[in-house]
Protein backbone atom coordinates (compact mmCIF):
# COMPACT_ATOMS: atom_id res chain seq x y z
CA UNK A 1 0.00 0.00 0.00
CA UNK A 2 2.70 2.41 0.72
CA UNK A 3 4.60 2.24 -2.25
CA UNK A 4 1.04 2.68 -4.42
CA UNK A 5 0.95 5.70 -2.33
CA UNK A 6 4.37 7.43 -2.69
CA UNK A 7 4.00 6.83 -6.74
CA UNK A 8 0.66 8.40 -6.38
CA UNK A 9 1.91 11.57 -4.54
CA UNK A 10 5.14 11.38 -7.04
CA UNK A 11 1.82 12.45 -9.81
CA UNK A 12 0.62 14.97 -8.01
CA UNK A 13 1.63 18.71 -7.35
CA UNK A 14 2.52 18.73 -3.90
CA UNK A 15 5.86 18.03 -3.33
CA UNK A 16 6.80 19.83 0.34
CA UNK A 17 3.17 18.34 1.71
CA UNK A 18 2.55 15.85 4.14
CA UNK A 19 0.00 13.39 3.70
CA UNK A 20 -2.55 12.04 6.54
CA UNK A 21 -4.78 9.09 5.86
CA UNK A 22 -8.23 8.96 7.92
CA UNK A 23 -9.72 5.88 8.32
CA UNK A 24 -13.01 6.88 9.48
CA UNK A 25 -15.04 4.69 12.21
CA UNK A 26 -17.61 3.21 9.67
CA UNK A 27 -14.51 1.83 7.96
CA UNK A 28 -13.20 -0.27 10.99
CA UNK A 29 -13.83 -3.52 9.56
CA UNK A 30 -12.95 -7.08 11.33
CA UNK A 31 -9.08 -7.36 10.51
CA UNK A 32 -8.64 -3.03 10.52
CA UNK A 33 -7.01 -3.57 14.12
CA UNK A 34 -4.69 -6.37 12.83
CA UNK A 35 -4.33 -4.73 8.99
CA UNK A 36 -3.44 -0.92 11.02
CA UNK A 37 -0.78 -2.38 13.39
CA UNK A 38 1.03 -4.43 10.77
CA UNK A 39 1.25 -1.05 8.74
CA UNK A 40 2.97 0.67 11.63
CA UNK A 41 5.50 -2.58 11.62
CA UNK A 42 6.90 -1.98 8.37
CA UNK A 43 8.43 1.13 6.98
CA UNK A 44 6.30 4.00 6.96
CA UNK A 45 7.85 7.32 5.12
CA UNK A 46 8.37 10.85 7.26
CA UNK A 47 5.62 12.32 4.68
CA UNK A 48 2.94 9.78 6.04
CA UNK A 49 0.80 9.53 8.40
CA UNK A 50 -2.52 7.17 9.23
CA UNK A 51 -5.28 8.43 11.31
CA UNK A 52 -8.40 7.10 13.09
CA UNK A 53 -10.59 7.56 15.81
CA UNK A 54 -10.81 4.88 18.81
CA UNK A 55 -13.35 6.11 21.21
CA UNK A 56 -12.19 5.86 24.97
CA UNK A 57 -14.95 4.37 26.70
CA UNK A 58 -15.23 1.39 23.87
CA UNK A 59 -11.71 0.89 22.61
CA UNK A 60 -11.59 -1.06 19.33
CA UNK A 61 -7.58 -0.64 18.57
CA UNK A 62 -5.93 -2.69 21.19
CA UNK A 63 -2.93 -3.96 19.20
CA UNK A 64 -1.70 -0.73 18.77
CA UNK A 65 -1.35 -0.18 22.12
CA UNK A 66 2.34 -1.88 21.55
CA UNK A 67 3.33 0.93 19.25
CA UNK A 68 2.08 3.82 21.67
CA UNK A 69 5.88 4.38 22.76
CA UNK A 70 7.27 4.13 19.26
CA UNK A 71 5.28 5.19 16.48
CA UNK A 72 1.71 6.14 17.69
CA UNK A 73 1.05 9.90 19.35
CA UNK A 74 -2.83 9.39 21.20
CA UNK A 75 -4.28 13.27 20.51
CA UNK A 76 -6.96 13.67 22.98
CA UNK A 77 -9.08 17.09 22.07
CA UNK A 78 -9.86 19.40 25.62
CA UNK A 79 -12.91 21.59 24.00
CA UNK A 80 -14.75 23.81 26.15
CA UNK A 81 -18.17 23.76 23.99
CA UNK A 82 -20.06 24.56 26.67
CA UNK A 83 -18.56 27.89 26.99
CA UNK A 84 -17.46 28.83 23.25
CA UNK A 85 -21.31 28.40 22.63
CA UNK A 86 -22.14 30.57 25.87
CA UNK A 87 -19.53 33.18 24.26
CA UNK A 88 -21.31 33.24 20.94
CA UNK A 89 -24.73 33.40 22.28
CA UNK A 90 -23.97 36.62 24.39
CA UNK A 91 -22.36 38.25 21.56
CA UNK A 92 -25.59 37.30 18.77
CA UNK A 93 -27.62 38.81 21.78
CA UNK A 94 -25.41 41.89 23.00
CA UNK A 95 -25.01 42.98 19.58
CA UNK A 96 -28.17 43.98 19.17
CA UNK A 97 -29.83 45.52 21.94
CA UNK A 98 -28.38 43.82 25.02
CA UNK A 99 -31.28 45.11 27.29
CA UNK A 100 -34.46 44.36 25.34
CA UNK A 101 -36.59 41.47 26.17
CA UNK A 102 -35.70 39.24 23.15
CA UNK A 103 -32.34 39.44 24.36
CA UNK A 104 -32.89 39.06 28.10
CA UNK A 105 -35.43 35.39 26.82
CA UNK A 106 -32.02 34.40 24.99
CA UNK A 107 -30.22 34.54 28.03
CA UNK A 108 -32.86 32.93 30.17
CA UNK A 109 -32.54 29.90 27.50
CA UNK A 110 -29.12 29.46 28.04
CA UNK A 111 -29.75 29.69 32.24
CA UNK A 112 -32.38 27.25 31.65
CA UNK A 113 -30.13 25.02 30.04
CA UNK A 114 -27.22 25.49 32.33
CA UNK A 115 -29.35 24.66 35.09
CA UNK A 116 -29.45 21.24 33.80
CA UNK A 117 -25.80 20.43 34.47
CA UNK A 118 -25.06 22.94 37.36
CA UNK A 119 -26.96 22.37 40.88
CA UNK A 120 -25.89 25.34 42.50
CA UNK A 121 -28.89 27.19 40.01
CA UNK A 122 -32.67 26.73 40.32
CA UNK A 123 -33.73 25.36 37.54
CA UNK A 124 -37.46 25.44 38.36
CA UNK A 125 -37.00 29.15 39.69
CA UNK A 126 -35.32 29.70 36.04
CA UNK A 127 -37.65 27.94 33.95
CA UNK A 128 -40.44 30.30 35.42
CA UNK A 129 -38.56 33.05 34.26
CA UNK A 130 -38.09 31.71 31.28
CA UNK A 131 -41.74 31.17 30.73
CA UNK A 132 -42.54 34.94 31.93
CA UNK A 133 -40.28 36.38 29.62
CA UNK A 134 -41.60 34.38 26.78
CA UNK A 135 -45.52 35.50 27.75
CA UNK A 136 -44.00 38.87 28.27
CA UNK A 137 -42.82 38.96 24.23
CA UNK A 138 -47.03 38.22 23.33
CA UNK A 139 -45.88 36.16 20.31
CA UNK A 140 -46.83 32.36 19.87
CA UNK A 141 -43.21 31.51 18.91
CA UNK A 142 -41.52 32.86 22.60
CA UNK A 143 -44.96 31.50 24.27
CA UNK A 144 -44.22 27.89 23.48
CA UNK A 145 -40.45 28.04 23.06
CA UNK A 146 -40.18 28.82 26.31
CA UNK A 147 -42.48 25.82 27.55
CA UNK A 148 -40.53 23.56 24.70
CA UNK A 149 -37.14 24.73 26.37
CA UNK A 150 -38.21 23.98 29.79
CA UNK A 151 -39.20 20.14 28.82
CA UNK A 152 -36.47 19.64 27.30
CA UNK A 153 -34.42 20.62 30.54
CA UNK A 154 -36.91 18.56 32.86
CA UNK A 155 -36.43 15.72 30.70
CA UNK A 156 -32.73 15.96 30.67
CA UNK A 157 -32.85 15.87 34.86
CA UNK A 158 -35.15 13.18 34.59
CA UNK A 159 -38.20 15.01 36.25
CA UNK A 160 -40.81 13.18 34.39
CA UNK A 161 -43.86 15.14 35.81
CA UNK A 162 -42.39 19.04 34.77
CA UNK A 163 -41.07 17.67 31.42
CA UNK A 164 -44.95 16.21 30.67
CA UNK A 165 -46.30 19.46 31.86
CA UNK A 166 -44.55 21.43 29.61
CA UNK A 167 -44.35 19.29 26.71
CA UNK A 168 -48.30 19.10 26.76
CA UNK A 169 -48.36 22.83 27.34
CA UNK A 170 -46.23 23.90 23.87
CA UNK A 171 -48.22 21.16 21.82
CA UNK A 172 -51.33 22.85 23.09
CA UNK A 173 -49.91 26.04 21.90
CA UNK A 174 -48.52 25.28 18.64
CA UNK A 175 -50.78 23.01 17.20
CA UNK A 176 -54.09 24.90 16.71
CA UNK A 177 -51.54 27.41 14.99
CA UNK A 178 -49.88 24.64 12.66
CA UNK A 179 -51.54 25.83 9.61
CA UNK A 180 -51.55 29.38 10.10
CA UNK A 181 -47.48 29.84 10.94
CA UNK A 182 -44.81 28.09 9.98
CA UNK A 183 -42.80 29.12 13.27
CA UNK A 184 -45.56 26.27 14.92
CA UNK A 185 -45.15 23.28 13.55
CA UNK A 186 -41.09 22.68 14.49
CA UNK A 187 -41.77 24.09 18.25
CA UNK A 188 -45.10 21.25 18.16
CA UNK A 189 -43.06 18.51 16.42
CA UNK A 190 -40.02 18.82 19.03
CA UNK A 191 -42.57 18.51 21.75
CA UNK A 192 -44.68 15.77 20.87
CA UNK A 193 -41.04 14.01 20.11
CA UNK A 194 -40.09 14.76 23.76
CA UNK A 195 -43.99 13.76 24.96
CA UNK A 196 -43.05 10.24 22.98
CA UNK A 197 -40.04 10.02 24.78
CA UNK A 198 -41.62 10.36 28.21
CA UNK A 199 -43.46 7.29 27.19
CA UNK A 200 -40.89 5.07 26.05
CA UNK A 201 -39.47 5.47 29.93
CA UNK A 202 -41.92 3.15 30.88
CA UNK A 203 -42.81 -0.25 29.07
CA UNK A 204 -46.46 0.34 30.11
CA UNK A 205 -46.93 3.76 28.38
CA UNK A 206 -45.71 2.03 24.71
CA UNK A 207 -48.79 2.59 23.21
CA UNK A 208 -49.09 6.10 24.36
CA UNK A 209 -45.63 6.78 22.88
CA UNK A 210 -46.68 4.89 19.42
CA UNK A 211 -49.93 7.13 19.46
CA UNK A 212 -47.53 10.14 19.58
CA UNK A 213 -45.51 8.76 16.60
CA UNK A 214 -48.26 8.34 14.45
CA UNK A 215 -49.34 11.29 14.86
CA UNK A 216 -45.90 13.22 14.51
CA UNK A 217 -45.67 11.18 10.97
CA UNK A 218 -49.24 12.01 9.92
CA UNK A 219 -48.29 15.53 10.40
CA UNK A 220 -44.83 15.60 8.99
CA UNK A 221 -46.15 14.16 5.70
CA UNK A 222 -48.62 16.90 5.16
CA UNK A 223 -45.14 19.31 5.30
CA UNK A 224 -43.48 17.19 3.26
CA UNK A 225 -40.74 17.12 5.89
CA UNK A 226 -39.34 13.54 4.91
CA UNK A 227 -36.26 13.15 8.00
CA UNK A 228 -38.73 13.47 10.46
CA UNK A 229 -41.24 11.28 8.64
CA UNK A 230 -38.68 8.85 8.03
CA UNK A 231 -37.55 9.46 12.14
CA UNK A 232 -41.58 9.22 13.18
CA UNK A 233 -41.78 5.63 10.96
CA UNK A 234 -38.13 4.47 11.97
CA UNK A 235 -39.50 5.26 15.92
CA UNK A 236 -42.63 3.19 15.31
CA UNK A 237 -40.67 0.40 13.88
CA UNK A 238 -37.86 0.36 16.62
CA UNK A 239 -40.84 0.28 19.24
CA UNK A 240 -43.02 -2.41 17.64
CA UNK A 241 -39.77 -4.65 17.18
CA UNK A 242 -38.80 -4.20 21.27
CA UNK A 243 -42.53 -5.45 21.68
CA UNK A 244 -41.64 -8.41 19.39
CA UNK A 245 -44.74 -6.75 17.02
CA UNK A 246 -42.40 -8.04 14.02
CA UNK A 247 -45.55 -7.24 11.63
CA UNK A 248 -46.17 -3.49 12.23
CA UNK A 249 -42.22 -3.51 13.30
CA UNK A 250 -41.55 -4.69 9.22
CA UNK A 251 -44.50 -2.34 8.03
CA UNK A 252 -43.24 0.78 9.51
CA UNK A 253 -39.31 0.61 8.95
CA UNK A 254 -40.24 0.25 5.29
CA UNK A 255 -42.25 2.77 5.33
CA UNK A 256 -38.94 4.83 7.28
CA UNK A 257 -36.34 3.66 4.27
CA UNK A 258 -39.20 4.80 2.02
CA UNK A 259 -38.75 8.47 3.93
CA UNK A 260 -35.50 8.11 3.49
CA UNK A 261 -34.53 7.68 -0.28
CA UNK A 262 -36.02 11.35 -0.93
CA UNK A 263 -32.60 12.39 0.81
CA UNK A 264 -29.67 13.24 -0.76
CA UNK A 265 -27.01 10.95 -0.76
CA UNK A 266 -24.41 12.27 1.82
CA UNK A 267 -27.60 13.17 4.36
CA UNK A 268 -28.51 9.34 3.85
CA UNK A 269 -24.73 7.81 4.62
CA UNK A 270 -24.56 10.22 7.72
CA UNK A 271 -28.28 10.21 9.13
CA UNK A 272 -30.23 7.94 10.82
CA UNK A 273 -31.27 5.99 7.66
CA UNK A 274 -28.54 3.97 8.69
CA UNK A 275 -30.18 2.67 11.97
CA UNK A 276 -33.32 2.54 9.92
CA UNK A 277 -31.78 0.15 7.68
CA UNK A 278 -30.01 -1.97 10.11
CA UNK A 279 -33.03 -2.11 12.19
CA UNK A 280 -34.72 -3.42 8.70
CA UNK A 281 -31.93 -6.11 8.42
CA UNK A 282 -32.42 -7.23 11.99
CA UNK A 283 -35.91 -7.92 11.52
CA UNK A 284 -34.55 -10.44 8.27
CA UNK A 285 -32.41 -11.91 11.31
CA UNK A 286 -35.03 -12.60 13.63
CA UNK A 287 -38.23 -13.37 11.90
CA UNK A 288 -38.68 -16.40 9.15
CA UNK A 289 -41.29 -14.64 7.50
CA UNK A 290 -39.28 -11.58 6.86
CA UNK A 291 -35.98 -13.69 6.04
CA UNK A 292 -36.04 -14.09 2.20
CA UNK A 293 -36.24 -10.18 1.76
CA UNK A 294 -32.39 -10.04 3.10
CA UNK A 295 -31.22 -10.14 -0.45
CA UNK A 296 -33.92 -7.34 -1.67
CA UNK A 297 -32.53 -5.07 1.34
CA UNK A 298 -29.21 -5.75 0.61
CA UNK A 299 -30.17 -4.54 -3.37
CA UNK A 300 -31.73 -1.55 -2.44
CA UNK A 301 -29.21 -0.16 0.04
CA UNK A 302 -26.36 -0.99 -2.37
CA UNK A 303 -28.57 1.66 -4.69
CA UNK A 304 -29.68 3.93 -1.73
CA UNK A 305 -26.05 4.23 -0.07
CA UNK A 306 -23.61 2.62 -2.37
CA UNK A 307 -21.35 -0.45 -2.52
CA UNK A 308 -19.86 0.22 1.27
CA UNK A 309 -23.27 -0.24 2.52
CA UNK A 310 -22.53 -3.19 4.80
CA UNK A 311 -19.43 -0.99 6.41
CA UNK A 312 -21.52 1.68 6.95
CA UNK A 313 -24.30 -0.39 8.39
CA UNK A 314 -21.56 -1.54 11.23
CA UNK A 315 -20.90 1.70 12.74
CA UNK A 316 -24.59 1.06 13.55
CA UNK A 317 -23.72 -2.28 15.50
CA UNK A 318 -23.01 -1.01 19.09
CA UNK A 319 -26.56 1.13 19.24
CA UNK A 320 -28.12 -1.83 18.09
CA UNK A 321 -27.15 -3.87 20.97
CA UNK A 322 -28.14 -1.10 23.46
CA UNK A 323 -31.51 -0.19 21.97
CA UNK A 324 -32.74 -3.14 19.44
CA UNK A 325 -31.44 -5.51 22.11
CA UNK A 326 -29.87 -7.48 19.13
CA UNK A 327 -30.10 -11.11 18.77
CA UNK A 328 -28.13 -13.77 17.39
CA UNK A 329 -29.56 -14.63 13.53
CA UNK A 330 -31.53 -17.27 13.13
CA UNK A 331 -30.08 -20.80 12.24
CA UNK A 332 -31.48 -21.96 9.27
Amino acid sequence: MVGELKRLKDLLPFKEENFILYFAPGMHGVGFDAWLSNQLSGSLPNDFRLAAIDVDVKRNLSKLQKHKTARVVELRANLDMANAMRNEMDKDSDSVKPHSPSTKFQKQVRKVMDATIDDDINIKKEAKVLIELGYQLKKLTTKATSHLICAIAFFNIKNKELAFENANKAIDLAEPEIKKSDEAYPIWRSALMIKASLYLVDKKTRPEAISCYEKLVAETAKHGDVFYTMEGYRMLALVNFQSKNMEAAWEHVIFSLQAGTNLPLEVKRASTYLFSASLAKQICDSSYKYRSMDTMLNKQFETEIGTDWDTLLQGTEYLNLKYVNRRKPLKV
